[in-house]
């Protein structure tokens, strides 16, 4: 038999760690006038989708606006739609109510854990258990579940049934596709499917006080349309298409974000969210149709 070969010493992942780290720096991370670009490769070759040329998705919010948060802020973000009231009640009411419930069944496995625990010269005792308690903890959570989920059933029914569909809404078309948003405006006319129809990416403005529908498209896989302020959240899936309404209460600056893991650039796809008054809505939708006509 031949001796064996010397692992070899000359690959980069037996190199020093210098070697490694300056591997990794010389990818194609730039600065640019708005910051540091992402580098065109990941690690082990791949490339990084790019992103589409456009506007910025991150809407910048000024001191004082709507969709300006704390960096840490453990409660729910600023409700800005008529339906959020209840939602957000229905939340906080699980919320205290599981967490009841938590803090008994884990204060009780600690207390047990304390008061039962072995000790030199114990003398075990057994028990066949109580059918009372067992009634009790399996009838009483399921009463509690029943009534919360009636309630629930009649909250998403407000918010998605198709008979509270709002019929003279300003309808939208939106299209998610990797990894981007396109939303078709009606225009001046407001009706879709109309010559004065245009389309902008990745900015949704619309005006406040108005009942608002969106038809939500997918163009290749599954995402999700989210905006948290106003309380809405609906998967955008390839081959159908799914209305989604909702009446925004004050005017400001948000962001809709893609809530389903859609590929490589899933983390960057957003759009900024205008909500105007009437007047500035219909000042912007005008402005944009020369453009659209060109």
């Amino acid at each position: 038999m031949g001796r064996p070969q010397p692992r070899s010493t000359t690959t980069a992942r037996w190199r020093a760690p210098t070697s490694r780290w300056a591997t990794r720096s010389s990818s194609s991370t730039v600065r640019t006038a708005s910051g540091w670009s992402a580098p065109s490769k990941l690690r082990g070759g791949a490339r990084r989708p790019e992103r589409p040329p456009g506007p910025a998705r991150v809407p910048v919010h000024p001191k004082g606006s709507p969709g300006r948060r704390s960096l840490v802020d453990w409660a729910l973000p600023p409700n800005y739609s008529t339906f959020g009231v209840v939602i957000d009640q229905l939340f906080w009411i699980i919320l205290v109510i599981t967490g009841i419930a938590f803090l008994l069944v884990e204060g009780g496995i600690v207390w047990f854990c304390i008061k039962y625990r072995g000790r030199e010269g114990a003398r075990a005792h057994y028990t066949h258990g109580s059918n009372r308690l067992e009634i009790i903890w399996t009838v009483i959570p399921a009463i509690i579940i029943a009534i919360l989920g009636a309630h629930s059933a009649l909250v998403w029914d407000d918010i998605k049934g198709s008979s509270n569909r709002p019929a003279d809404a300003l309808e939208f078309l939106v299209v998610g596709k990797q990894f981007e948003w396109n939303i078709t405006y009606p225009g001046v006319d407001e009706t879709l499917g109309t010559a004065d129809d245009f389309t902008v990416r990745n900015q949704f403005h619309f005006p406040v006080n108005e009942d608002i529908t969106i038809l939500l498209e997918s163009e290749d896989v599954i995402h999700s349309f989210f905006i948290p302020e106003l309380r809405v959240k609906q998967d955008a899936v390839p081959g159908m298409t799914i209305p989604v309404w909702f009446d925004a209460t004050q005017t400001g600056n948000f962001e809709i974000a893609c809530a389903e893991l859609c590929g490589l650039g899933h983390y960057y796809m957003m759009a900024s969210v205008t909500v105007h008054s009437a007047a500035d809505f219909d000042a912007w939708q005008a402005s944009q149709a020369p453009a659209a006509a060109q």
